[in-house]
């Protein structure tokens, strides 16, 4: 069962996406929606400008955290916009600081956690490593997550790989409990050592 959904508004190009999914997931199964911003100043504002002189640094600071804050906005209207249009129940929160600790208290008080794949609240012009979040969210235990690509295509086809442990078993079982693609073919794979 799927009853709350927390979508990343990053504000990226995978945004429309990741709210288009939340959307058709959150009608699917009566679940409410939590749209979640979140403006990491110290990123946005000294990531890559060290080295400039004060004053292009000031300006590049400035222009860099207009673009975040317009990309936000944009993200929390689209969101809601669609939400509203869906006749879906949602809120919008809006952080500031860290989006790792942000993302792990909030995935508690939800079945699952949904956002770009390349853009886990972050945006195009850091030179930041989304995929070691990815990796420290799931070691957090942040999960299930669902990462969502460029364009939005409809889910026909699933594949699980199953490596034999009880983490694998479990996500398996997690997977199926909730139904979130009832009608797609499911194929398991597995690799193993040797013969």
């Amino acid at each position: 069962m799927m009853k709350r959904i927390l979508v990343g508004l990053a504000g990226t190009t995978y945004t429309p996406v990741a709210i288009q999914r939340a959307v058709t997931l959150a009608k699917r199964h009566d679940a409410e929606l939590t749209g979640v911003t979140i403006l990491d100043r110290k990123s946005v504002l000294c990531e890559g400008v060290g080295m400039l002189k004060a004053a292009n640094r000031e300006s590049i600071r400035a222009e860099r955290m207009a673009i975040a804050q317009f990309r936000i906005e944009q993200a929390m209207s689209e969101f809601s916009a669609a939400c509203e249009a869906a006749g879906i129940k949602h809120q919008v929160i809006e952080e500031t600081g860290d989006p790792f600790a942000t993302l792990i208290s909030l995935s508690r008080y939800h079945d699952v956690m949904l956002f770009g794949l390349k853009s886990v609240l972050e945006y195009d012009f850091l030179v930041s490593d989304p995929e070691s979040l990815l990796i420290r969210l799931v070691s957090a235990g942040v999960r299930p997550l669902i990462a969502v690509s460029e364009n939005f295509r409809p889910i026909a086809r699933v594949l699980i790989a199953y490596s034999g442990s009880m983490e694998s078993a479990k996500a398996m079982k997690r997977f199926i409990q909730m139904q979130l693609w009832p009608i797609s073919e499911l194929r398991i794979i597995s690799f193993e050592d040797g013969k």
